[in-house]
């Protein structure tokens, strides 16, 4: 509806019904907002459906806690549900494969790595929202800030982040400034943590097919398409040996070491690190011997951090000739 349609029906309301002039400009109010309304429903907003969601407060605000959709460009709404998103919480859309995202203006707060873990190419956002460092990958959340947090649309090209439109003059009127992810991101370090299963097929000595079940604990941080991690890890293990050929029995014991772990976006990398084993075997004779010797392992990862598939190969540092399995290759599976 026009504004001289809305004009001429706020008159007719006035002259035939009395009213007074207040309720005439809330007929005006009201007939514009409807049309703003129908304007903003005619944007390309992602369906709401796809969002999880969580009230904040109360049941007219709420924030994202994650994401089923299949896009790799996505346009949060606005609102979803009839409420008002004014957050973004952490991990909220890790590991999408998302290539741009669009943020409504209602959004004031992006929790931590709330998009990390994705190629973001483009981000258009609205002003002054708050930002955690490593809310998203290759150092935007530093030139976000440095450029004064500014409502736009942002490139990332040639390794470095650009503003590509603007809608609001740079603060005192300073210079777009230009960085690459390398000086933005840093060397922030944050824990990670997880479980291990493995099998080892010729391991531990003279003994083969030994399962072990580990803990891992580590620091991780993120150098552009590179996590670095250094972890520490032990468990134990249980099998079957075999000091001769004409008696077998069983082998048990412990491992502990240290590693140092590096991932290339997401789905391979390499670990290497040692340690020591503590052992022992028995067999149906009594036959028996413990031992305590450390290792050196290689790991060829598949995956991230969080979840991964490798395959380790261990040599066992020691002189003793019964030990006759010093390199050992194996299976690890790692995840929460």
């Amino acid at each position: 509806m026009n504004a001289k349609k809305i004009f001429y029906m706020a008159n007719f309301f006035k002259n035939s019904v009395g009213l007074r002039t207040p309720l005439v400009f809330f007929l005006i109010a009201a007939f514009t907002m409807n049309a703003e309304a129908q304007l903003n429903s005619s944007q390309q907003y992602d369906n709401e459906n796809d969002f999880v969601v969580e009230t904040v407060g109360d049941n007219f605000v709420a924030r994202i806690t994650g994401y089923n959709g299949e896009k790799a460009e996505i346009r949060i709404p606005k609102q979803i549900r009839r409420m008002t998103i004014v957050a973004i919480g952490e991990r909220a859309f890790y590991k999408k494969g998302f290539t741009g995202v669009t943020i409504p203006n209602s959004v004031i707060l992006i929790g931590n790595g709330a998009f990390s873990e994705n190629n973001i190419t483009k981000i258009t956002i609205g002003t002054n929202v708050m930002i955690h460092e490593n809310s998203f990958d290759m150092g935007f959340a530093g030139f976000y800030s440095r450029n004064g947090c500014r409502a736009g649309t942002y490139i990332f090209s040639d390794n470095s982040w650009i503003i590509q439109t603007v809608t609001e003059p740079p603060p005192n009127n300073e210079t777009v400034s230009v960085e690459t992810p390398k000086t933005a991101k840093g060397f922030d370090l944050e824990p990670y943590a997880g479980f291990s299963v493995g099998i080892g097929l010729l391991d531990y000595g003279p003994s083969s097919l030994i399962p072990r079940l580990g803990l891992h604990l580590g620091l991780l941080t993120s150098i552009g398409s590179f996590s670095i991690g250094i972890t520490g890890e032990g468990g134990g293990f249980l099998g079957m040996a075999y000091p001769v050929f004409e008696d077998i029995g069983i082998t048990y014991g412990f491992y502990f070491g240290s590693f140092m772990e590096i991932y290339y976006s997401g789905f391979i990398g390499f670990g290497l690190g040692g340690g020591m084993t503590r052992g022992y075997f028995t067999t149906k004779n009594d036959m028996g011997e413990k031992y305590f010797f450390p290792f050196a392992e290689l790991d060829i990862l598949f995956g991230d951090q969080e979840d991964s598939i490798s395959i380790f190969f261990r040599y066992y540092i020691n002189d003793s000739d019964n030990f006759y399995n010093k390199f050992s290759v194996g299976i690890k599976k790692k995840g929460f």
